[in-house]
């Protein structure tokens, strides 16, 4: 399905999630010169054909930024997706993040049993990389119990410098990895031209 989508006219990329009872949720990376409006409708026309007319997956379109824009104009970047997928064989991590229309993705994979929290800070790293003006680097992610919560903290390089980013463990520790890796980065990265 996802083959599909990304051929529709204006689709730069799509994901879909499912679990046991199906499709649960489809999330297309729109091209910025086809309005989101005719996206959504080919992408539910598709879905519909494929999955069909009863079904109750979620439908998620994010705009991509035109190059060029001042990435600094603006909040920070946030956590728009993180979707992770185990397998006996792999775990791998998939980030969407945004800012003012201006959108950013990264993967990362490995073998089963590895350290799953780098790999969603590798994700994220991924996703900053193609707007950090020097290389990125991970150093290190460590979770720390403190009063009784438990942290994620990030180390990570950006050229020369040595940036830390932390997070409360709130949902999952995935989620908190990979906002923790934005909070070491936004600050440094936030008047960075995209």
């Amino acid at each position: 399905m996802e083959a599909a989508l990304t051929r529709l006219r204006g689709v730069r990329k799509a994901r879909v999630d499912i679990d046991t009872d199906g499709v649960v949720s489809i999330e297309i990376l729109a091209a910025p010169e086809v309005s989101e409006r005719s996206v959504r409708r080919d992408a539910s026309v598709l879905s519909r054909q494929i999955l069909g007319g009863d079904s109750k997956a979620s439908l998620n379109i994010l705009t991509a930024a035109r190059r060029g824009k001042v990435a600094g104009e603006g909040p920070r970047r946030k956590l728009s997706s993180l979707v992770t997928r185990r397998t006996h064989e792999s775990f791998s991590t998939q980030v969407i993040l945004a800012r003012d229309g201006d959108v950013v993705t990264g993967e990362s994979e490995c073998a089963a049993g590895r350290e799953d929290t780098r790999i969603v800070a590798q994700a994220v790293l991924a996703g900053l990389d193609e707007v950090a003006p020097e290389p990125l680097l991970l150093e290190a992610v460590e979770t720390v119990t403190l009063a009784e919560e438990t942290l994620v903290v990030v180390a990570v390089t950006l050229g020369q410098r040595r940036l830390l980013g932390s997070a409360q463990v709130r949902f999952d520790l995935p989620d908190a990895v990979a906002r923790a890796t934005l909070h070491a980065l936004n600050r440094s990265l936030s008047f960075v031209r995209a």
